[in-house]
């Protein structure tokens, strides 16, 4: 028997994000632990790190709420000697009351790419208990998700595996898949030291929309990612109406997309200022409107 402690399951270290329990155990000598799932409907085993250690700490990912897991946790050496399988118990908790209902119309396995599939949701007017990341596997049961302190823009995966995400119109946010926060970037123009603590303050005025990870050019460089921002310019003689092209104020204030591409550390790089490259004057749909108006 290699385990000299554990193994033992612990519930998800982050009440953020609820369906990330945690198997620890240590071993005298270094080896991968083997957590193989059951919940009589479905079984699979968690994929073991590369690494061979003594101290092992392993995330199982995958599990749906409020089912019963039984755990039969197995340790390898690096020659391929297991232990004989430790069982435990595992039972998920169950989404939370106003957790939306999702009703799959399709799901054809057979046709579809394989993997899971990450969407936001962001339900306006239901305040921000209904803000989440969602992940359903491919029949459409809800294996991961994400309770959000804000609303949820854009969000995608990163090469290192965690997720990046809008969290409103200042701030940027990258959580792993415990939902532990790793990187904040905020906008802090417009609210100078207004950033969560340990946040990294750049000099924008908002995020908004898209975040994107951009490769590194070489193998030794590292990624950078593009967003938008806005600024705010006062140009003169503006239309005052979308029709009548003889209504005109003295000067309005405008504003218009920042397109920019940072570093991991906030340094940006490059930005490119729409106004600089889009006619300001041509009117079109809400060209009018004051959608920015509580940003500035």
């Amino acid at each position: 028997d290699m385990f000299i402690s554990g193994p033992t399951l612990t519930p998800a270290p982050e009440p953020s994000t609820p369906l990330t329990p945690r198997v620890d155990a240590t071993t005298d000598l270094p080896a991968r632990i083997e957590p193989p799932l059951d919940d009589g409907q479905e079984s699979w085993t968690v994929i073991p790190s590369a690494d061979y250690v003594t101290s092992h700490s392993a995330h199982v990912l995958g599990v749906k709420p409020d089912r019963l897991y039984s755990v039969s946790v197995v340790a390898r050496t690096q020659g391929g000697v297991p232990t004989a399988p430790v069982a435990l118990a595992l039972a998920t908790p169950a989404l939370p009351s106003d957790f939306p209902p999702l009703n799959v119309v399709v799901s054809d396995p057979a046709n579809m790419e394989p993997g899971v599939t990450l969407f936001n949701l962001s339900a306006l007017g239901a305040g921000i208990a209904n803000t989440r990341l969602i992940i359903v596997d491919e029949v459409g049961d809800v294996i991961w998700y994400h309770q959000a302190t804000a609303n949820i823009g854009d969000a995608r995966r990163l090469s290192n595996g965690n997720l990046l995400y809008n969290a409103g119109d200042n701030l940027l946010r990258e959580i792993d898949m415990l939902g532990v926060v790793q990187t904040e970037w905020f906008a802090d123009n417009l609210a100078p030291g207004g950033g969560p603590v340990g946040s990294i303050p750049m000099p924008v005025d908002t995020f908004h929309h898209e975040v994107y990870e951009i490769p590194p050019a070489g193998p030794l460089g590292e990624p950078t990612f593009i967003t938008l921002s806005t600024e705010l310019r006062t140009i003169p003689n503006y239309p005052a109406d979308e029709v009548d092209p003889t209504m005109t104020d003295p000067t309005a204030e405008v504003v218009g997309d920042v397109v920019v591409e940072f570093e991991r550390d906030g340094t940006i790089v490059r930005s490119h200022a729409l106004l600089d490259i889009l006619d300001p004057f041509r009117m079109s749909y809400d060209t009018l409107g004051s959608f920015w108006a509580v940003a500035y």
